[in-house]
């Protein structure tokens, strides 16, 4: 039996959902057609979806994306707590599940002249701790003042036994 309209369960529509629905229209659309020759329309969208970062340039103009895919993206992204995670990231917190420790990864790149993003102030001293006690063993090994289990100065380093934390 049909049951009434009212009855039914009304759609929930969450970031992934509204992905989800986007993804499927943007499948019935070419790429050629949201490239669209010389239109002023097309323009607006290369134009909207090019960003250069210092000198590094970003095109997604040349992909199946539309200024509202980014938006939606945005906001799946803000669902998930991804604000959250990257202030966690940069404070040096465990987030690195498998390892059970802080990804250090932005912190042991941060150069030492620059002050780090707030809250990544810790994480970035203790990797650059870490990079000068590193220095200070190669300088060691390399003016032959590094001593082995034998006594012997280390003349070789294997790279790959090389970690710097």
């Amino acid at each position: 039996m049909n049951s009434p309209l009212s009855s039914a369960t009304p759609r929930v529509y969450t970031p992934v959902s509204e992905l989800h629905v986007h993804a499927e229209h943007l499948q019935a659309q070419s790429l050629s057609d949201l490239l669209g020759g010389s239109s002023t329309a097309a323009q607006q969208r290369a134009n909207a979806l090019a960003f250069t970062f210092g000198s590094l340039h970003i095109d997604l103009s040349k992909q199946r994306l539309t200024t509202e895919t980014i938006e939606l993206l945005t906001a799946w992204a803000e669902s998930c707590g991804l604000t959250a995670k990257q202030q966690a990231l940069f404070a040096g917190e465990q987030v690195n599940t498998s390892e059970r420790r802080a990804a250090l990864h932005m912190a042991a790149r941060w150069p030492s002249r620059e002050t780090p993003p707030e809250g990544m102030e810790s994480a970035a001293a203790f990797c650059q701790h870490q990079r000068a006690r590193m220095a200070e063993m190669v300088e060691r090994v390399h003016n032959g003042k590094w001593y082995g289990a034998t006594g012997q100065a280390i003349t070789d380093q294997d790279a790959r036994q090389t970690s710097y934390f």
